[in-house]
């Protein structure tokens, strides 16, 4: 028997008699360290579509990281699981006894370009033919408009706010220091000089010589064509988006997808009218909210848990998309942002779900197991914290808990 048969069979009968106890949740929404009114909860039943938990359900809030599941669904729902980002490699002209007078890079934003890829890709340009560079390393990365997306804050030099280009490397991040098992990154001022230099490091490894000197530029028209590079898939890539709370790989893949949608080059303005005309889709009104970005590393997004929860509910109902979103969540007490959240024993591998935070604000969003034996989509959001972290998280596996009992 089909999932999609199971599915539409389930639809079909009245939901089995069970109740969630909402004035429990309610209270423990209402007390510290939430802050009540700031405090928003939603429970749906995914196969019957009963709202068992709403509280402050249309109270727009800011989400935090919950935001990649919107950004996820919409990637999945327009550019397909097996979707792939591609890097191509150009000369000035075909390898004359391995010679070339330039190199040509050009990305569309893979977000994924670690040393270890990339030293295959330049494995391959040597088996190719590629013995020497007279002149330059061209790095054309004018798939994407600028190396900027809306954000919280503009000069932050943490990692999780690298820049974007369509040609990146290493995340657009280098590890400044290193001390005991905790390495220290930030992000880099020049994403194309760095990614040319990291090339150019790879080159000489592989005893292509030159000078190498890196600039930024585009691929002409009767450039030669050595070889096409493709990323992992889509659901792949989503898949390290999500269990890592990665805001670079949500913003490469949004703009990436702007451009796919509406042209090059790709910004976070075009990503985020994808994402507006997904929401559409699925009933939820353009100014009924707020995006500005698709990592939701922002003080300007605001979402409400309704809107949340029907992202979530319409996803795992669509066969194409609700596979590859769910497994792309973290697992609790296993894997991902979740790993260590061990404090519900009994939880543990049954609840998958994506983690946020920002300063004074947590979210937590994701699908449980119903007593009913149905899987439910829950949405946790709560702002104008004023605890730790850890305190924040165990307030919402109470709430958690109490909708799985």
């Amino acid at each position: 028997m089909s999932i999609r048969f199971l599915v539409f069979f389930f639809l079909l009968i009245p939901s089995l008699a069970f109740a969630v106890d909402e004035s429990a949740i309610e209270k423990i929404a209402a007390l510290k360290p939430f802050q009540g009114g700031q405090t928003a909860v939603m429970l749906v039943d995914v196969l019957t579509g009963d709202e068992l938990v709403a509280i402050n359900a249309d109270k727009l809030l800011n989400p935090a990281s919950c935001t990649k599941l919107v950004t996820s669904a919409a990637l999945l729902k327009y550019l397909g699981s097996d979707y792939r980002v591609t890097t191509r490699f150009f000369t000035d002209r075909k390898p004359q006894q391995g010679h070339v007078f330039t190199l040509y890079v050009q990305g569309e934003g893979d977000p994924f370009l670690v040393d270890e890829l990339l030293w295959r890709m330049v494995k391959d340009l040597k088996r190719r033919g590629l013995k020497h560079i007279d002149r330059d390393i061209v790095i054309d990365d004018s798939f994407f408009a600028s190396h900027s997306y809306p954000r919280q804050n503009d000069n932050a030099r943490r990692a999780y706010a690298a820049k974007t280009s369509a040609f990146a490397v290493n995340f657009n991040s280098v590890v400044v220091s290193s001390g005991g098992d905790r390495a220290v990154y930030r992000n880099v001022d020049d994403p194309i000089m760095s990614a040319g230099q990291v090339l150019g490091t790879l080159l000489k490894q592989h005893g292509i010589t030159g000078k190498f000197t890196v600039r930024r530029g585009t691929v002409p028209a009767n450039a030669y064509a050595m070889s096409v590079e493709e990323s992992k898939p889509l659901s792949l890539l989503i898949r390290d988006m999500n269990k890592f709370s990665n805001n670079f790989i949500a913003e490469m893949l949004l703009q990436h997808m702007g451009a796919v949608k509406f042209g090059e080059p790709g910004t976070t303005e075009k990503g985020v009218r994808v994402l507006q005309d997904y929401l559409a889709s699925m009933g939820v009104a353009k100014g009924s909210y707020t995006l500005e970005n698709g990592s939701g590393f922002s003080d300007e997004t605001r979402l409400t848990a309704r809107q949340l929860a029907k992202v979530l509910t319409a996803s795992a109902r669509d066969f194409a998309i609700g596979p590859d979103l769910t497994s792309s969540l973290s697992l609790l007490g296993i894997d991902g942002t979740m790993h260590r959240w061990n404090s519900y024993p009994h939880l543990v591998g049954k609840i998958r779900a994506k983690t946020g935070s920002l300063a004074g604000m947590v979210s937590l969003a994701g699908y449980l197991p119903l007593k009913n034996g149905h899987p439910g989509a829950f949405v946790i959001v709560a702002n104008g914290l004023k605890v730790s972290l850890p305190e924040a998280h165990q307030a919402e596996m109470k709430i958690v808990d109490l909708m799985t009992r």
